[in-house]
């Protein structure tokens, strides 16, 4: 690039050299002062128009790479395939799909144990519950029928004796706490049939009186936190086991007393309040207020 330059200044002050030689030779010749300083404005001259032109062409390349890179990027974004819309839109009906969990209980329902889940579910959910946490600690059961004992709701055997009765169960999925009448009760088809254990289960409590009478009896008394802290010392396993079975299918609405079928909700006429009746109504007239602790 320099060499290139240098030739170009000598090439031009040969030109200016030679055509003011053969404009006037003698006034060439005799100051040559005069013909430097010319030789050196048209190199100048020179170096300047040819820096002009040659600047020129050097932007106009650049602007060219420049807008055909960018027509290769927009060529290239217009080939990729369009990328899925990851937002919903505000006004999408697309419901997402629930997480996964470990838990085999559905999303909606309870996934740990309460004392509200306890006084929540349906009573026969209860019994059942409790005859379930019997037998993972290593015992047979067996739920009385409806109308065979009303102080007994479940048996339980020994797996090495399993046709002779081990123990009673009376389970009270109430809000208030179970007074000393049903506590006696239980208490006395323990002695009439002299059976080793009696155990009542309820998902609130007892009264003092209740506990009293227990005291010097082998009637055991478990209170619903009683039960959930029994709970809670089992295998994992275990435990998730009898959350999915304690709140499966419609899990608050309660059953029957006396066919246990799932209740409807309908309205009293007397009372113009809405009540749990029999699905089987009037066939099965049992009937149950919403707000009764019983």
């Amino acid at each position: 690039m320099a060499h290139q330059q240098s030739r170009d200044i000598v090439a031009s002050v040969s030109a200016v050299v030679i055509v003011m030689s053969a404009y006037n030779i003698e006034l060439v010749t005799g100051n040559i002062e005069f013909v430097l300083i010319i030789a050196l404005l048209a190199s100048i001259l020179f170096l300047l128009f040819q820096f002009l032109f040659k600047s020129k062409p050097a932007h106009a390349e650049h602007s060219s790479s420049v807008a055909a890179s960018s027509l290769n990027v927009d060529s290239v974004k217009k080939k990729s395939p369009p990328k899925a819309n990851l937002q919903t839109p505000t006004n999408s009906h697309v419901v997402p799909a629930p997480a996964k969990t470990s838990s085999t209980v559905s999303p909606d329902k309870p996934t740990q144990w309460s004392l509200q889940l306890l006084q929540d579910i349906d009573w026969k959910l209860f019994v059942e519950l409790c005859a379930h946490y019997y037998e993972s600690l290593g015992y047979l059961t067996k739920i009385a029928s409806a109308g065979e004992n009303k102080s007994v709701d479940i048996y339980i055997y020994k797996t090495n004796k399993p046709n002779k009765k081990f123990g009673i169960i009376k389970c009270k999925q109430w809000r208030k706490l179970v007074g000393i009448n049903l506590v006696k009760a239980l208490s006395t088809v323990q002695s009439d049939e002299k059976i080793p254990l009696a155990v009542f289960l309820s998902s609130s409590g007892f009264s003092k009186t209740s506990i009293s009478f227990c005291e010097e009896k082998h009637l055991k008394l478990i209170s619903g936190e009683q039960l959930l802290d029994q709970i809670s010392k089992l295998p994992l396993n275990i435990q998730q086991e009898l959350l999915t079975k304690a709140v499966q299918g419609d899990y608050t609405t309660p059953s029957c007393v006396k066919c246990n079928a799932k209740m409807v909700l309908d309205t009293n006429n007397k009372s113009d309040k809405q009540v749990w009746r029999c699905q089987h109504y009037p066939k099965c007239k049992s009937t149950m207020y919403l707000k009764a602790n019983s």
